[in-house]
């Protein structure tokens, strides 16, 4: 139990909020404690085909908790309005899309999105012995995703959504010299505890442009491994 306690005192406080929910909502739908109604638009798939993958993966936590102690590191505030603006528009396009009445998938997506351009030349391996550069990795996904027989609407909607804010806070600001029109407002900041709240000014509000960002030691490791305990129902 105190290896438990040290491991959930090390998770990233972002990670555990979206990661920990996840878990939590997941338990509580498959132990009949609340509606599958209230966590999402259709539950059917998870509900009927215990498609739990839907809801849970353990790439979720392995991609942000890198992304929240790598390029996040310290911004917290940011990370948290990257998954408040994406949910939104998440909601909106669940609203008039079938495909995305479950959004676990598309989240996953836009996560791995980001991490990918984060960490463009980390090397990935893949099912079968295949290994490629990470930038590929949400494209291979898809075509799997594709290829298996499953819908490719929440992967194309994930990766879109994060190269949207990837485009946004990145690309769009310095080379047109314009501001972020994605820059994180002051009250996102006050919904964090104090200790984890950016200070303002350039070294605690506003974010290092990526292209500039050289990766940190510890930031992912050299290499990913894709292809175990996904499972595809």
């Amino acid at each position: 139990m105190d290896e438990v306690k040290r491991w959930w005192g090390d998770v990233p406080p972002i990670t555990k909020l979206v990661w920990g929910s996840s878990v939590g909502f997941t338990l509580l739908v498959n132990f009949g404690l609340i509606s599958g109604s209230y966590v999402a638009w259709d539950f059917e798939l998870v509900y009927k085909k215990f498609q739990i993958y839907r809801l849970i993966t353990p790439f979720l936590y392995n991609y942000l908790s890198t992304l929240e102690r790598g390029f996040f590191m310290g911004r917290a505030a940011d990370l948290l309005y990257m998954f408040l603006a994406s949910f939104v528009v998440f909601l909106v396009a669940a609203t008039f899309i079938r495909e995305l009445s479950v959004l676990s998938y598309a989240l996953l997506m836009l996560v791995i999105y980001v991490w990918s351009r984060m960490n463009p030349t980390a090397e990935v391996s893949f099912m079968f012995g295949l290994k490629f550069k990470a930038v590929f990795l949400p494209w291979v996904l898809l075509i799997f995703d594709t290829l298996t027989g499953h819908s490719f609407v929440p992967g194309i909607t994930g990766i879109t959504i994060g190269h949207i804010y990837y485009y946004l806070t990145a690309i769009y600001p310095v080379a047109y010299n314009k501001p972020n029109y994605l820059a994180t407002p002051y009250w996102v900041n006050k919904l964090l505890p104090q200790h984890l709240r950016q200070r303002p000014g350039p070294a605690g509000g506003r974010a290092p442009a990526w292209g500039d960002r050289a990766q940190q030691p510890g930031d992912a490791p050299g290499e990913y491994h894709w292809g175990r305990g996904r499972a595809l129902g």
